[in-house]
């Protein structure tokens, strides 16, 4: 369930074990969400009527508890603290579920309940900070291909950016060379949904906010390589292989979408590189090895290598290589918030087919959420 080094293990126990033992609408959420957590990971899919009873039991107790615990008017930062937890939950486990559409609503009800929520006071509320942090970090994700903005924005209400005592110039470890590559997804979000669109004439704002998130880029390469550098032999080189190579791979998806030989005629259709079989391949090594490390199926909160499968898929028009990628989403079931392996190898199987019907022309299938009928995730708000 880790999504970065500040939403890893510990903060999940620290968000989530201790208002399950002292509120009783979490601790049925709770209980709700390992039963169906259990029921995915361990191939279930005839869903036994006694857990899906189990499941359902204390999903609705939940719902009923945050509902009578509310109250009719009660804002106070506790209650909203308990909606929220509640809010979180309740988008996993529809997730889990494959609801996809009542998971995105859930999510939405909760960074907008954040973004209309009236501090009573200027102190900083760390619960709902780092609530705000959980919401911001899976909505980014969730929306990252949505043609329209879907959730609201909550940057406001999230603590500060960590900063860190180092020399200019240097990432000081993986954690952060992480932390700042996840800030680019806020900056193409910016671009695409909060810029002013203008298909007529030159959008000089648009292009200038592309040249600096590539520059931003390649300051990224350029310190990554030389920590990586620095670490190759070392203990802690082996130790984070897997997080260097996922790292790697996020990169040359960035470099890729941001080619500048591409043209751009507006904020939402960014430039698109290519990719060669050869060079796609190599990268599919590097990710099937990432990709294969469990034969059981696996749910996470960080959609990193199922959408970097997707976006191989876009910059590599190779036909024998999207099979590739087809069989390797088939090859282990993973699921990463709404992004399930299974159906996006379907859904790319019917885009190979309506692409040698000259049915689809667009370089960027719909995955969505969106609300074409025709797209992975349809969602109609």
């Amino acid at each position: 369930m880790e999504i970065s080094e500040s939403l890893n293990k510990n903060f999940w126990q620290k968000a989530f074990q201790g208002p399950s033992q002292n509120v009783s609408c979490v601790r049925h959420a709770v209980m709700a969400l390992g039963a169906v957590h259990w029921q995915f990971t361990t191939c279930d899919h005839d869903k036994p009527s006694s857990l899906e009873a189990f499941t359902l039991s204390h999903y609705n107790d939940a719902i009923s508890g945050l509902i009578y615990g509310r109250g009719i008017v009660n804002d106070s930062p506790t209650d909203l603290v308990t909606i929220l937890t509640c809010c979180v939950l309740f988008a996993i486990l529809e997730s889990l579920r494959g609801n996809f559409s009542e998971a995105i609503r859930h999510i939405k009800s909760g960074t907008e309940l954040i973004a209309n929520h009236k501090p009573s006071t200027y102190l900083p509320n760390h619960d709902i900070e780092e609530l705000a942090a959980i919401f911001h970090a899976i909505g980014s994700q969730v929306g990252l291909f949505s043609p329209n903005r879907i959730f609201a924005n909550i940057t406001p209400f999230m603590a500060p950016k960590k900063k860190y005592n180092k020399p200019a110039g240097k990432l000081r470890d993986l954690v952060e060379a992480e932390d700042v590559m996840n800030t680019f997804d806020d900056v193409v979000t910016h671009i695409s949904w909060d810029l002013e669109q203008d298909r007529d004439h030159n959008n000089f704002e648009c292009e200038k906010q592309w040249a600096i998130l590539r520059q931003r880029l390649r300051v990224w390469d350029i310190q990554f390589q030389a920590m990586v550098k620095d670490l190759v032999g070392t203990a802690e080189y082996t130790r984070n292989l897997e997080r260097i190579v996922n790292l790697k791979i996020q990169y040359k998806l960035w470099e890729l979408l941001l080619a500048e030989e591409s043209p751009t005629f507006d904020c939402d259709n960014q430039p698109t590189g290519q990719l060669d079989a050869v060079e796609c391949s190599l990268l599919l090594d590097d990710l099937d090895r990432l990709w294969s490390k469990s034969n059981q199926p696996l749910y996470g909160l960080k959609t990193d290598l199922t959408t970097a499968l997707f976006q191989l898929y876009v910059f590599c028009t190779d036909v024998a290589v999207r099979r590739r990628i087809i069989g390797m989403l088939r090859s282990r079931r993973r699921r990463e918030i709404l992004w399930d392996s299974l159906e996006l190898a379907n859904f790319l199987e019917r885009d190979m087919v309506r692409r040698a019907a000259g049915c689809q022309m667009e370089i960027w299938p719909d995955i969505g959420p969106s609300p074409d009928e025709n797209a992975l995730i349809v969602f109609r708000t």
